[in-house]
């Protein structure tokens, strides 16, 4: 069976240290500075880019294998400046994978599939309260229970959910293309760090409409891509021809480095990742050490629809449940 990376080892190797180390900082668990380990054995899991929903299982592999094998020659451009629409494309193309089909993901897509199917299941298990006539006083008694209580509960198929994640890929990599990119180069003090959940959402001035995509791609370098910031007047076969037009480079300022920092532990699965030891980041990883994504879920009910609204957020969670 095979171990799949769900952040591949290239990606990795850029965050280790001169032996080809790396330093997991955990976010469970009595110990936060773990052992260091070569990047074949962090960030992985049996089998998991397999999915049986798709006839051919390892569908993943041919995906992976066209964006993975340029992801060096491509960081190299953004490091000399050099952007242009094949360079975007084939980082896009990973960056959906990173968002797409970690556990993270595969996680949260479970809940937001079950968050949209509860209050369905349980207006329907309401309607049938209204049917007197086809159920005993025992069995109404059990729908009145379980409406007063927390209704139906919906199990999603992990795998499912993987499926979906998967079938998506390439038209998010499509729309990460089109949106304007800003490449952030890093020379303060304090480097970018990783984790095993690298793609994160950001909310800048707690705009909660549209949510920017952060990428620390090495210690020194990060991309962010922002949806809002001039994509509405330019057309798609237009990006897809010549790029965007607001594509930019710029020095990252000391406080944002901080905060997609913070940002990257907070969003973190279970494991930080650095090239060395450092107080400082072991201080911030037992800080947000209980805080991790998860699916908000919104829902209007009314006698003939049900909307739902899903807003994956990083929250802080109570220590118990973060050991269960």
């Amino acid at each position: 069976m095979p171990s799949d990376h769900y952040v591949s080892q290239t990606y990795l190797r850029s965050f280790t240290d001169s032996n080809g180390d790396i330093f997991p900082y955990y976010k469970s668990g009595n110990v936060i500075v773990g052992k260091t380990k070569k990047t074949k054995s962090v960030c992985c899991e049996i089998n998991g880019d397999t999915n049986e929903y798709f006839d051919n299982v390892r569908i993943l592999d041919d995906y992976l294998r066209i964006f993975e094998n340029v992801w060096n020659k491509n960081i190299e451009s953004l490091e000399k400046g050099i952007i242009d629409i094949q360079i975007k494309f084939e980082l896009a193309g990973y960056i959906s994978y990173l968002k797409n089909c970690n556990p993270t993901a595969k996680r949260l897509g479970q809940r937001s599939i079950s968050g949209i199917l509860k209050p369905v299941a349980d207006n329907m298990l309401r309607r049938e309260q209204g049917k007197i006539k086809d159920y005993s006083e025992l069995d109404l008694a059990d729908i009145k229970r379980c409406l007063e209580t927390w209704g139906l509960k919906v199990e999603v198929d992990k795998m499912f959910s993987h499926a979906i994640g998967i079938e998506i890929l390439t038209d998010m990599a499509t729309n990460l293309c089109r949106y304007p990119w800003l490449i952030m180069r890093n020379e303060t003090d304090i480097p970018f760090i990783t984790s095993d959940n690298p793609a994160v959402m950001y909310f800048h001035n707690d705009n909660v409409q549209f949510g920017e995509t952060v990428v620390p791609l090495t210690p020194r370098l990060a991309i962010l891509i922002s949806p809002t910031d001039g994509q509405t007047d330019v057309e798609l076969d237009d990006v897809l021809k010549a790029g965007n037009p607001h594509d930019r480079f710029g020095l990252v300022k000391p406080k944002y480095v901080k905060e997609f920092n913070k940002l990257i532990i907070k969003c973190a699965e279970k494991t930080v990742l650095h090239s060395c030891r450092v107080e400082w980041l072991e201080k911030l990883v037992n800080k947000y050490r209980n805080w991790q994504m998860e699916t908000l879920t919104d829902t209007l009910v009314t006698s003939k629809e049900v909307c739902v609204i899903n807003r994956p957020r990083p929250v802080e969670i109570s220590k118990k449940l973060k050991k269960s």
